[in-house]
């Protein structure tokens, strides 16, 4: 996935599905659908999925699995009215 594409890299807020995919190499987490407001909307589309709110999946995925994901600080600072 290219930088920018997922709303991980760039929403301040939102919610999103994690998926660990055994399928896939090295730390196996996988990125599932995005809303902005109704962590319902991922649970219903994704059941089998871990939800949670952008900031903590950066968080998880930075310090556990090595991403590199901008903060949330870093992301409101390169766009003030979000």
């Amino acid at each position: 996935m290219s930088p920018g594409q997922h709303p991980i890299e760039s929403a301040p807020y939102g919610y999103v599905a994690l998926h660990q995919n055994p399928s896939l190499p090295g730390d196996s987490m996988s990125l599932g659908m995005y809303a902005r407001r109704d962590p319902d909307d991922v649970r219903r589309n994704h059941p089998a999925c871990i939800v949670t709110n952008v900031r903590r999946a950066r968080h998880v995925l930075r310090k556990y699995h090595d991403w590199t994901l901008p903060t949330t600080d870093e992301l409101r600072s390169t766009a003030p009215n979000a």
